[in-house]
């Protein structure tokens, strides 16, 4: 195989590599840019150390660097930050590049930074950083510096704080409603205070102007924030009234009683079995040996005779023996021992 030695613009390798008028083993110097690479067995190019590790002192510089020196992705830069060099690797975004750190996130991953800014800065910008615009007026932005000018990354975009995050409107958490501490509080506040009293006629319960943590007591039997209530029951409020809106939910009733409840006395197995009173309160029920089959088979011994051998040798019908007994001659012995034949 014969290795050549080509004169081009770096900014045609790989386009050259790709149609093979390039090939492993050749030598390709650059007309647009001041260096040369060699191309391995593999086909990949190999660029000498003098042109790897360009030092470039602030960012102007690393921009002017990739708009005249026709940069290629993979390219090792390393830039002065902070008085020391880092090194970067030029990747690809559009039709241009930016700087990924080497040892940042992940590696040599994105690099990228975070800052929260309210303006923009105008001078010492970083390419590797994601700028994100709050200002409290419009909305939020992320912005980068690429090639001497502000890209747009995304907007519109809302976020809370880490420490002490101020939320606005309805916070949930898996669909459930987050207490805020003025509602803990109004709530605490209504229950400290003595309930009211409703007994539907001189008492009647409000439709209107409730407060949370409001509660009354339940004097007269009947319904009440459409719940069905007995007396010595407790109806808290939940929230505050609101035209348009309200509704029974926004009460919760607590029972004070159940009259007459009958409650069992102990640990009992009451499956298949009957429950017995246990007292004379007629509260408390406790177990027995009763069982259903037990039941069933004394209703059906109910119903059998001691001379239950003797009945069932009667065989005439009740018809046949009411037409015996009208007929007006006399009966013998032998018609009414026939009876029972």
């Amino acid at each position: 195989m014969q290795y050549k030695i080509v004169y081009t613009q770096k900014s045609k390798l790989a386009e050259l590599l790709q149609t093979k008028v390039i090939d492993e083993g050749d030598i390709v110097f650059f007309s647009d840019n001041p260096g040369f690479t060699f191309i391995s067995p593999e086909g990949v190019p190999l660029y000498p150390t003098n042109h790897l590790g360009i030092g470039l002192p602030n960012q102007e510089a690393v921009d002017e660097f990739i708009k005249s020196h026709n940069a290629f992705s993979g390219e090792l830069v390393t830039l002065l930050s902070g008085g020391k060099y880092k090194a970067y690797i030029l990747q690809p975004y559009g039709d241009t590049y930016i700087l990924d750190e080497i040892g940042g996130d992940g590696g040599s991953g994105s690099g990228k930074e975070i800052e929260i800014v309210s303006t923009l800065p105008t001078e010492n910008q970083r390419e590797n950083v994601v700028y994100i615009k709050v200002d409290g007026q419009n909305p939020i932005t992320g912005n980068m510096w690429i090639n001497g000018k502000w890209e747009r990354i995304f907007d519109n975009v809302s976020y809370a704080p880490i420490a002490n995050p101020d939320f606005i409107g309805t916070v949930t958490v898996n669909g459930n409603l987050l207490a805020t501490e003025a509602y803990v509080d109004k709530l605490v506040a209504g229950l400290s205070q003595s309930p009211g009293v409703v007994d539907g006629t001189t008492h009647p319960f409000p439709d209107k102007d409730y407060k949370v943590g409001m509660s009354w007591r339940v004097l007269v039997a009947g319904t009440y924030a459409g719940r069905k209530c007995e007396p010595g029951d407790l109806i808290l409020c939940l929230n505050d009234y609101t035209e348009g809106s309200a509704s029974n939910d926004d009460f919760m009733v607590l029972q004070g009683k159940i009259d007459n409840s009958v409650n069992s006395s102990g640990n009992i197995v009451l499956d298949g079995s009957l429950a017995l009173f246990d007292g004379t309160t007629g509260r408390k029920i406790k177990g027995s040996d009763i069982t259903i089959d037990l039941l069933n088979g004394v209703i059906q011994k109910a119903h059998e005779h001691a001379n239950k051998d003797i009945l069932d040798t009667f065989t005439k019908t009740q018809e046949e023996l009411l037409s015996i007994a009208a007929q007006p001659e006399v009966i013998t012995e032998d018609q009414i021992e026939a009876l029972f034949a």
